[in-house]
């Protein structure tokens, strides 16, 4: 399943230096294809100085990414999804920098409405619904759409999501959206605001076999947004639990899936077609690959040699691949939703957190193997021993249990002792050392 393609563009602007005391806008031009919507420009090569940059700008919505020399890296230099086919680049060379230039090689199709299909046990399932769509708008900024699939934010840093949405060989690119606005009347997704974007880290992506049910997941992390901001700082995350919450139990699915005319409808119907007669356009309404939520009931924990998955009769469409399983009760999530299977009279599957690959790469984001501190109650957990599932609950606990010379991450939150900054060692100088450190979100330790 491609996620983006790109098409070869080829535009240089000459060099370029500034002796005046402003800012002058040196190179001007649109940037056009037919068809590619939305659009993100590559740059095959840049010298941008101390403080010059590159301003790209829609035309069919005034969105805006502006890229100086730390930008453009961080982007891996590639822009932001801007709306419609068609921007202008502009060339803003400041005062005292000389040899300014940027040279494009091609312009990238993100290719949101080329969705992963919800996957079925034995091949791709095009339709999971439930019964009647129960699907409703949602706005849960911890939640987000990715090309073809939906991802979300957990509390030690990383994202998950299904492992097919990686073409099951770590192909993961492109940007997690948040706020999505509504898609065309023809069901043409847009872009979120570019400051609503978080470029996806490629190089942190580690996947397990999203060809076999209960083996299906993915975890990733995620890169600054235009703005330099954090998504889990900004947005939040969910705590993950590897409890069974029982037969019956409500959970909930949100995330990005197909919707077509009229709403609910099959996701099989075709929008449009190639002269070919392929289908090109899946998802024929406004509401198409923005957020929507839905609930349902739980079944059971499927044990199929190694791998643990979930039943469960909520509704999903392609697309909602990777959406978190949400125990409502609790908040907590239990797993990844990956596979389609309602429409044969069966339910819908998703990866459990009691799957060993899936809990070993979510409990050693970003590397090594750390410990967790979190001050809130696990549902189900006895014993806390500070896995990412059972994390220690005090300082003290964590400091007495932890192996010598280890780091522990603390969750968001407040805890007792007075201790300050984002890494405070303990025991330094004695026979035990531990790190404590705060990757994700606001800790207070104080009275």
């Amino acid at each position: 399943m491609p996620t983006q393609i790109g098409f070869e563009y080829r535009l240089q602007t000459g060099l370029h230096s500034n002796s005046h005391p402003q800012e002058t806008n040196s190179f001007s031009s649109i940037i056009q294809l037919d068809g590619v919507k939305p659009l993100r420009v590559r740059f095959a090569a840049a010298h941008l100085g101390k403080a010059s940059s590159i301003l790209l700008t829609s035309l069919k919505d005034g969105q805006q990414h502006r890229l100086d020399t730390e930008v453009l890296k961080a982007w891996g230099n590639i822009s932001a999804m801007l709306n419609g086919n068609a921007v202008r680049m502009d060339l803003l060379v400041a005062p005292g920098d000389e040899g300014v230039f940027a040279e494009v090689d091609s312009v990238i199709w993100p290719m949101l409405n080329s969705v992963s299909p919800d996957r079925g046990p034995n091949g791709p399932a095009l339709a999971t619904l439930c019964g009647d769509d129960n699907r409703v708008p949602s706005s849960d900024n911890r939640v987000g759409r990715i090309p073809g699939c939906t991802a979300w934010l957990i509390s030690n840093g990383a994202v998950l999501c299904a492992g097919h949405c990686t073409d099951n060989n770590g192909n993961l690119s492109g940007s997690f959206e948040v706020n999505v606005p509504a898609s065309d009347s023809d069901g043409s997704p847009n872009a979120a605001a570019v400051a609503d974007q978080f470029p996806i880290n490629t190089g942190s992506v580690q996947w397990g076999n999203g060809s076999v049910t209960g083996d299906d997941w993915c975890v990733f992390g995620l890169n600054a947004n235009s703005l330099g901001e954090n998504a889990h700082l900004k947005f939040g995350f969910f705590r993950v639990s590897q409890a069974n919450p029982g037969t019956d139990a409500t959970v909930r699915i949100t995330g990005f899936g197909v919707d077509n005319t009229p709403t609910g409808s099959s996701a099989n119907a075709c929008c449009s077609q190639n002269s070919s007669g392929t289908c090109t356009h899946r998802g024929c309404n406004s509401r198409n690959r923005t957020q929507q939520t839905g609930t349902g009931d739980l079944d059971n924990l499927n044990t199929d040699g190694a791998a643990r998955y979930w039943n469960y009769d909520a509704d999903t469409e392609p697309a909602n691949s990777g959406s978190p399983i949400i125990w409502t009760a609790t908040g907590f999530t239990i797993g990844i939703h990956t596979t389609g299977n309602c429409t044969a009279g069966s339910d819908n599957y998703g990866t459990a957190f009691a799957f060993a690959p899936l809990a070993n790469a979510m409990n050693s984001f970003p590397g090594g193997i750390p410990r967790y501190m979190d001050n809130t109650s696990y549902p189900g957990v006895l014993v806390r021993d500070g896995n990412i599932f059972r994390p220690f609950q005090t300082l003290s606990e964590a400091y007495s249990t932890a192996p010598n010379n280890a780091t522990v991450h603390v969750v968001e939150g407040t805890f007792p002792k007075s201790r300050a900054g984002n890494v405070t060692t303990i025991g330094s100088g004695s026979s035990k050392t531990v790190t404590f450190r705060a990757p994700v979100g606001r800790v207070h330790v104080g009275e």
